[in-house]
């Protein structure tokens, strides 16, 4: 779905975040601004400066319906990148299986937001954690790169890893070397789940562009796959 969707639109092959992780990332993307210049990191809560113009205060007050759905609270109101937006979900689904499977909610939350409130034009940023860190591969997509007994040989690793690591420092190798875990064989099967949920993820998107167009909304909208 992602490969026709970029054959079918424009496709940036040099693209870059500012950040690794949610937080400053998003308030970045949010804002057109690099986190040095929003204050930088202070901790788990770093909220945007006032004078700042988020995406959603800019279209909102262009006469846009916003709203932020996302199950990760750094993509929302631990950073004031709620500001601007009608409506704002930023609560977690739980445990890992929850997490992986993120996507279906908020695309629910979506269609009924779009069914309370169907004026238009409208803005919003879905912001999913189907392929956070802490995988958790969900049918039929579980199994399509890493096998049962392969996963089970994963997590009997994660056991051990975290049994030899050192709290508050930060030493991979070191770890590994500890527990016994051999690090391209731990970070390859990290990547096929990685690969499973992004399979689930994929299958998502597709779920949602096949909706919008038997709405009719497909031609008039603008999505941005970030």
């Amino acid at each position: 779905n992602l490969e026709r969707i970029a054959a079918e639109g424009a496709l940036f092959e040099r693209a870059h975040s500012n950040a690794s992780w949610t937080a400053p990332s998003t308030t970045s993307f949010d804002t057109s601004l690099s986190h040095s210049v929003l204050g930088g990191g202070r901790g788990d809560r770093n909220p945007l400066p006032r004078q700042v113009t988020t995406i959603a205060e800019h279209l909102h007050g262009a006469g846009y319906q916003t709203g932020e759905l996302t199950s990760n609270s750094n993509a929302g109101r631990l950073n004031g990148i709620e500001r601007g937006h009608d409506i704002v979900r930023d609560v977690g689904f739980g445990d890992q299986r929850g997490r992986a499977i993120s996507s279906v909610s908020l695309h629910e939350d979506f269609w009924q937001w779009r069914e309370a409130s169907p004026g238009e034009p409208y803005y919003v940023h879905f912001q999913t954690t189907d392929v956070h860190g802490g995988h958790y591969p969900v049918p039929p997509f579980a199994g399509l790169f890493i096998s049962a007994d392969r996963r089970r040989l994963l997590d009997a690793w994660q056991e051990r890893l975290g049994q030899a690591r050192t709290p508050g420092v930060r030493d991979d190798r070191g770890w590994f070397e500890r527990a016994g875990v051999d690090y391209v064989d731990y970070y390859t099967a990290q990547r096929d789940l990685h690969d499973e949920t992004m399979a689930h993820q994929d299958h998502q998107l597709g779920q949602l562009v096949a909706r919008l167009k038997a709405t009719g909304e497909w031609e008039r909208t603008v999505l941005i796959v970030a």
